[in-house]
Parts: C-alpha cells; structure tokens; sequence
C-alpha cells in the first residue's frame, strides 16, 4: 500500500518525526508532565456508538459484549468432563505432593503420609461433592470417572495383557 492509498488519519514518520520528537517539544530527550499533558490534550478521544459492533455481531449468534444483567453461559460438558477427568486429578495429585513433601523436609514421616492421603482424599470427595451440588455435574462425573472407571480400565488392559501372554505360552 502506497502512501497516496492510505487513508487520511495516518500520519506518514517523515513528515513530522516519531512520536516520542511530537511529544518531546523542548528537544532534552526526556519528557515532562508538562509536555505529556500538553500532547493528551492533543489526542483525540476515543468516543462513538458500539452498536453497531453489537448489532454486526449478533447476526452470527455470538455477541461481543456480555451485559451484566445476563447470566453468563456454562462451559461444555465435554470440557468439564475433561477438566474432571484429567486436570483436576493431577492438581490434586501435585497439592499432595507439595504437601507430603514439606513434612517430610521436617522429618515427620507419618504426617507426610496422613497429608499426602487426606489431601487426596478430601480433594476427590470434595470436587464430586462440589460438582454434584453446585458446581458442573459433568466435572463430578469426571472426578469419579478418574477415581473409580479409569483405573479399573487400567487394571483390566494390564489383566488382558497378562491372559493374553498366558496364553500365548511366552509367559512374562
């Protein structure tokens, strides 16, 4: 794009310098509180009508703008589940393990193991309790999927393997 195709607000640098020589007017490199008042005065403030970005956005379902009268909308399902099923559980995991740890940096052994189980234990009550009352009932079934269907998953692919290489004859 030339310089005769851009519209008339821009302003080309040769013309009248960078901005920091604009709003630099006595020329000592540094500019005062003075001189930056006197160039926001300058400035041009930003007003008009968001309508029309409203407007232009709800054709497509979606707004720009939230009101705060409205209710926002929940997250997926789907992501919640997720949230559920994977994150939640490895934050728990790694609370635990902050938790045990400073323990047993003290040498209590026996409370880094009580910190390390009740965290864990508190955090997959708590989040199922949380997600089923007030929270994402997809998050709680997440939690519990994590607690009770993934290791039986996990328990049953390594049973399968074991079977299946029992049968085979090659043994483990």
């Amino acid at each position: 794009m030339s310089e005769e195709e851009l519209p008339d607000w821009v302003v080309s640098t040769e013309e009248g310098g960078d901005d920091f020589s604009k709003i630099d007017t006595d020329g000592d490199g540094k500019i005062s509180r003075e001189e930056f008042e006197a160039a926001m005065g300058k400035a041009p403030l930003l007003t008009g009508d968001v309508n029309a970005l409203k407007e232009a956005a709800g054709n497509q379902g979606e707004s720009l703008f939230q009101p705060l009268d409205e209710i926002k909308k929940p997250m997926n399902s789907n992501l919640q589940f997720f949230l559920g099923t994977i994150v939640y559980p490895i934050g728990v995991l790694i609370l635990a393990w902050l938790f045990s740890g400073i323990f047993y940096a003290t040498g209590s052994y026996e409370l880094g193991d009580l910190a390390s189980f009740g965290v864990v234990g508190i955090g997959y009550v708590g989040g199922a309790a949380w997600g089923f009352s007030s929270g994402h009932s997809s998050f709680a079934w997440g939690v519990l999927a994590s607690l009770i269907i993934l290791p039986g998953l996990m328990f049953g692919l390594l049973f399968g393997f074991c079977m299946l290489m029992i049968s085979t004859g090659n043994g483990l």
